[in-house]
């Protein structure tokens, strides 16, 4: 005999909180803000990444790929080993509306290319350690496969996680005693300082580059609430 229940069986299933699979980090990090979220390695050993960070990063990246050409529809080959930033690169494929193709790290250079062919995959994001057998690839089968890096490579866009230029941006309003700025304002900049990072590489590594984005920020700031908004507003 069934144990369930007609009341059971006739409940409604919970209405789901976001429409989008990539929403649901930014529904998470509503609720739960600067808490960790994930342990990353990095070369300081392993590190909290917070709900915000991950948010920001994952909106950041889907940024790149559209600037680099990923349209919807794509197919975008995801190679890399089990590592947080794994999870925020697809979500992010799947933001830029293209179909995210995971790939084994552990298959040889003649199995990613028959895959990557076989999907007409028009990117390939993957990690450091990825990336020779990914040119490898390229140069034997796929000349117009273009490589997105999940690590800093030279040459390459990749995804940033964090980044000083995020954290120069909220010190010097909370320096500047600067309010009427809401937090979604404050991320969407923080994002876009994100973007630029992943966008432009070793530039925005660069002291004159740092120099001319910290110098708009004083600007900022000395300007008060009034000129913050109006900047914002425009994020």
């Amino acid at each position: 005999m069934n144990s369930v229940d007609s009341t059971t069986r006739a409940a409604a299933a919970p209405a789901p909180v976001v429409r989008l699979l990539p929403q649901l980090l930014d529904f998470a990090h509503q609720r739960y803000g600067d808490a960790p979220f994930l342990l990353r390695w990095t070369a300081a050993g392993w590190q909290p990444l917070s709900f915000a960070q991950a948010a920001r990063a994952l909106h950041a990246f889907a940024r790149v790929l559209e600037r680099e050409g990923v349209k919807p529809g794509d197919r975008v080959g995801l190679l890399s080993e089990n590592r947080p930033e794994w999870g925020l690169a697809w979500l992010a494929i799947l933001e830029a509306g293209a179909v995210a193709v995971p790939l084994d790290p552990m298959l040889r250079e003649h199995e990613l290319g028959e895959l990557l062919a076989t999907c007409s995959a028009t990117h390939c994001v993957a990690s450091g350690p990825k990336l020779e057998v990914l040119e490898r690839v390229r140069t034997a089968r796929l000349p117009a496969l273009r490589l997105v890096a999940l690590d800093p490579a030279d040459g390459l866009p990749c995804l940033t996680v964090d980044d000083p230029m995020a954290d120069v941006f909220r010190a010097r309003l909370a320096e500047a005693g600067v309010d009427g700025v809401s937090a979604g304002q404050a991320g969407r900049v923080a994002e876009a300082l994100l973007g630029i990072s992943a966008v432009f590489g070793q530039l925005a590594e660069s002291a004159v580059f740092r120099e001319l984005v910290t110098g708009q920020l004083e600007r900022l700031a000395r300007d008060g609430a009034r000129g913050a908004a109006a900047l914002l507003a425009e994020a």
